[in-house]
This record gives C-alpha cells, structure tokens and sequence, in this order.
C-alpha cells in the first residue's frame, strides 16, 4: 500500500509559481523505499515497472 504523505509545503517563487515542494524525511525515506521495491520487482527495469520517462515529462 503506497504511503500517505501527512504534510508538504509548496514553495513558490514572487510570481506565486510553484518552485519546490518541501516534505519530511521520514515521509522522504519512505517514499524512494517504496520506490525501489517497485522498481526491484521487475528486474530493476524502470519501463516493466512503468515508470515515466524523465524526458517525456520534463516540461510539466
């Protein structure tokens, strides 16, 4: 079951765009575990665990 963030702070620059998001570590701990549990599932292979391209969402 994917873990359930309890705070994040988003930072935003004078414009009011969003610039970072800012978490706990345990909630950062936990979320690259499950990450790569995830990813060590299909062989350590980012596509079979469908994980995005960096370059296909790198303007979003």
């Amino acid at each position: 079951m994917p873990a359930t963030l309890k705070f994040v702070r988003f930072l935003v620059d004078s414009q009011g765009n969003k610039t970072a998001v800012q978490l706990s570590i345990t909630d950062w701990e936990t979320i690259v575990s499950e990450a790569m549990k995830e990813l060590k599932n299909p062989g350590g292979n980012p596509q079979k665990a469908k994980w995005l391209d960096s370059d296909a969402v790198k303007n979003e």
